[in-house]
């Protein structure tokens, strides 16, 4: 909840009125109305003891680190996913998971950028 992502979704859930628990390794900067609790997402016990108890249903993962390699980025960030998923799933009553995601997504990895034209539009 530290990033462009995660403030602007936290900050657009309590517009509409939600009720938002925001997770970072630190608080930064806090966003007036978010409940935010503290876990590093490559610790799972962490992330489960921050998360036991706070009734989440719905989760916008917005969390990504850039490493020197790609399979690096791939090995840590499916790690912060998937240990999210785990201790989100298995303490509280999770019904949807929203996944933002960003450049990387349309031009591929880092390693390949600017290696082939990219073909826009875009499309989803």
């Amino acid at each position: 909840m530290t990033g462009i992502a995660g403030n602007n979704c936290a900050a657009a859930l309590l517009e509409a009125g939600h009720r938002v628990v925001g997770l970072s390794r630190r608080v930064n900067r806090r966003v007036h109305g978010v409940e935010h609790v503290t876990a590093d997402v490559l610790d799972r016990t962490q992330i489960k003891d921050a998360v036991a108890g706070q009734g989440i249903t719905d989760l916008v993962f917005a969390t990504w680190r850039r490493h020197d390699t790609e399979a690096e980025n791939c090995r840590v960030n499916a790690a912060m996913l998937r240990n999210t998923l785990e201790a989100v799933g298995s303490t509280t009553q999770l019904r949807h998971v929203t996944l933002v995601t960003g450049l990387k997504h349309y031009l591929g990895p880092f390693e390949a950028y600017g290696k082939t034209p990219a073909e826009t539009p875009y499309r989803e």
